[in-house]
């Protein structure tokens, strides 16, 4: 096979497993905000508002460290949801 060839095939590759990193990103990101690929922007951005008060409201001085950081990775996990799927807008 040419080498040219072989390097086509490659490249296609690589484009697919992006395609599919990406979808399983995605997926992950809804999932984190509890909505659907069909919501509408205003019903996912409820959902993160939603949750990033939830987790925030959680956050007290009277939390053990290890609690704390539990929850600040949630607020973490939401941001990064949200951003995925909405880079631009907040």
């Amino acid at each position: 096979m040419k080498l040219e060839v072989k390097n086509k095939i490659k490249e296609t590759e690589d484009f697919y497993k992006e395609i599919e990193i990406i979808a399983l990103n995605r997926s992950k990101a809804f999932k984190i905000l509890g909505t659907i690929p069909d919501d509408s922007f205003e019903n996912v951005s409820k959902a993160y508002h939603s949750r990033l008060n939830e987790y925030q409201s959680c956050i007290s001085e009277h939390l053990s460290p290890d609690k704390k950081n539990d929850i600040l990775k949630k607020i973490e996990e939401v941001e990064w949801a949200f951003n995925l799927l909405y880079p631009a807008k907040k």
